[in-house]
């Protein structure tokens, strides 16, 4: 490792493709990689089966070695060939062409006993020969597959292209009313070759997806069940434990036993073995059934309480009533003064007690995988921080108000490219922006975003009708504020047992003018065709933000709004509540007004956080969820679709 770093740093940070294939050749030679077994000494006596297993593992290193020399020598070939060798590119480009070039390789197993079983993807068994062959994934779709609909010309548009120019793309093979796709003709020329290869073959294909879903079987099949006499399909039911016949493990016979002896028959896929009470008798006393037992407790638990909506959560399901837990309970929900609830984690507790426990105090995070563009999360940070650095510009030079169809052009464009250059800053900082190609385009679709929302018809100003401008960015309320006004933000609480509720947040954007203020809330993707229904439910934002503005500001008009950037579209809060109910009896705090409202069915925001308060204080977190669509804890919450009869009792 010492020498491959050594020599990896003599090639420099940019060279041609050409220059990096010799610099890397030199490592592997240097490294002596290719120069296979001689010399190479087992401390093992020969024979023994330490000795073949380091016998083995050097010629796997030899062999890999040796493939990659020969695969550096077909690229250097190639890149001569096409002429690209001589470019410069970085070593962060060269090591993304290698990982693209090396995904079609296959290391061909060596050493002693090696090829016994072997693993190959479909295109690399042609002129192979083995005593039996497995062949798997025939479904429709995949083998034969079908061309990618992400192709940056479509079928469509390349018969249009052939058209003009003759055979300027290669769609299939054969002539006139015989010619296939050229992925359908690969598949089955590979399909015939894989038949070809093995003295007996075994053909497999899944009935369903993960999901469930039913899946076609592909039409190789149709085709061999049509010609070959006595072909026949097999269907093997897919069973996470084995039948008692089938075992030999003792980890399976476990397996089986608290199976027969501890699951209900309505939650079993099976039949009952009639030996189940025999086991039972025989293996109680053993404390690895004792401990199935315990999981099984938990687990009928679980599935009782997500069969009924009525049921109140237990020990296993999302109970923390009891008294061990009233201390811990006090200082995790208090949400007082010196700690707060901030409006983020109110919508997921709103959503989901369970998920809102999960990732508010256990800390848990989705693990997510950086792609080679941003996703859309860092995508709407970006776009937030470009708004946050273009308004106080646009405020600084006396634009705001204005019509912007009246503004300088050159001027404005200048204003747009220095607001996304900060914000571009910003945002490489705080998130993994992918491609710097990507990235870049990224930037060029912010800018004819900005455009858009400034040219639509409100501007980028929700309130311009009632005139007022934006006034300021970015405002912390709660315990973090740097503004003395909203350094508390509280929802009194009025009944019995309700204590008051501190809240924390940030706003994007508050505008001031006459008589009031209003708050904007961007948002990066389209309008949510669902935000009423969400309201008060799994989102409080702007309820919790129009609170903060009333309590520090005092002005008599106040309202809030989110701005779409994907869509341009901007929608207030006071709109979405419609001629039902007003604005002022969504954020009434007195007791009269609320207990009104909330005999009327209306919603009330002060209502709202004491209902998910007080079942927090009370201990009550279970998986209640409003929307599990975009939850990252699934596996870990396991909310089942099976119900359980009453035979559970």
């Amino acid at each position: 490792m010492a020498t491959l770093i050594q020599v990896g740093k003599q090639l420099r940070e940019s060279a041609t493709a050409l220059e990096f294939v010799a610099g890397w050749q030199q490592v592997l030679e240097t490294l002596g990689l290719a120069q296979g077994l001689q010399g190479q000494e087992s401390h093992e006596a020969e024979g023994t089966a330490l000795g073949r297993a380091v016998e083995r593992a050097l010629a796997r290193d030899q062999a890999a070695g040796e493939a990659l020399l020969d695969f550096f020598e077909v690229l250097r070939e190639s890149l001569l060939a096409s002429g690209v060798g001589s470019q410069t590119i970085t070593r962060r480009d060269f090591t993304r062409l290698l990982a693209d070039a090396a995904r079609d390789l296959n290391l061909q197993a060596r050493g002693p006993r090696s090829g016994s079983v072997r693993v190959l993807d479909v295109r690399a068994i042609a002129g192979l020969k083995f005593s039996h062959l497995f062949l798997g994934g025939l479904v429709d779709g995949r083998f034969p597959g079908r061309p990618s609909p992400l192709a940056l010309v479509t079928e469509d548009e390349r018969g249009a292209l052939n058209a003009i120019r003759p055979r300027l793309f290669r769609l299939g093979v054969g002539d006139g009313e015989l010619s296939l796709p050229l992925r359908q003709a690969e598949d089955r020329l590979l399909f015939h070759l894989a038949l070809c290869a093995g003295g007996a073959v075994t053909l497999s294909r899944a009935r369903s997806d993960a999901g469930g879903r039913e899946l076609i079987a592909s039409p190789f099949l149709d085709e061999l069940r049509r010609v070959v006499p006595g072909f026949s399909e097999r269907s093997i039911p897919r069973s996470a434990v084995l039948p008692l016949q089938e075992v030999r493990a003792p980890a399976d016979f476990r397996a089986r036993v608290a199976l027969e002896a501890l699951s209900p028959v309505s939650s079993r896929l099976s039949r009952p073995s009639p030996l189940a009470s025999r086991l039972l008798a025989r293996f109680t006393p053993e404390p690895w059934l004792q401990r199935a037992a315990d999981v099984s407790a938990m687990e009928t638990e679980r599935l009782r309480f997500f069969t009924s909506p009525d049921l109140e959560p237990r020990s296993f399901s999302g109970a923390l009533k009891a008294e061990a837990f009233a201390g811990a309970r006090e200082q995790w929900f208090a949400f007082d003064a010196a700690s707060g609830l901030s409006v983020s984690a109110l919508g997921r507790y709103g959503n989901c007690a369970f998920a809102g426990v999960l990732s508010q105090l256990l800390k848990l995070e989705a693990v997510e995988e950086q792609g080679e563009e941003p996703d859309a999360r860092t995508r709407g940070t970006f776009w937030h921080l470009v708004f946050e650095q273009l308004m106080p510009r646009m405020k600084a030079q006396g634009w705001l108000g204005q019509p912007v169809g009246a503004l300088p052009p050159t001027a404005l464009d200048a204003l747009i490219d220095q607001a996304i250059d900060e914000a571009a800053k910003k945002a490489e900082t705080q998130n993994a922006v992918g491609h710097p190609a990507l990235w870049k385009l990224g930037r060029e679709k912010a800018r004819r975003m900005v455009r858009r929302v400034l040219y639509s018809e409100h501007e980028g100003q929700p309130f311009k009708d009632q005139q007022w401008l934006p006034e300021a960015v970015e405002v912390t309320f709660g315990r973090g504020a740097k503004d003395e006004r909203f350094r508390q933000v509280v929802t009194p609480g009025a009944r019995p047992g309700e204590r008051d509720v501190f809240l924390n947040g940030k706003i994007d954007r508050i505008d001031l003018g006459p008589g009031g203020a209003g708050v904007v809330d961007y948002k990066g993707g389209r309008k949510n065709k669902n935000a009423r229904r969400e309201l008060l439910l799994s989102d409080f934002q702007l309820p919790a933000y129009v609170l903060a503005l009333r309590q520090a500001l005092g002005l008599p008009k106040n309202d809030a709004a989110w701005l779409y950037l994907g869509d341009q579209d901007a929608s207030s809060l006071s709109k979405l509540l419609g001629k039902e109910q007003t604005l002022d009896e969504l954020m009434a705090v007195d007791l009269p007004t609320r207990e009104r409202v909330e005999g009327e069915g209306k919603k009330n925001f002060a209502n709202a956080v004491h209902r998910v308060a007080g079942k927090l204080r009370a201990g009550d977190v279970g998986a209640r969820p409003e929307d599990c669509g975009r939850c990252s804890f699934k596996r870990v919450c396991r909310i089942s679709q099976r119900r359980i009869g009453e035979e559970l009792g």
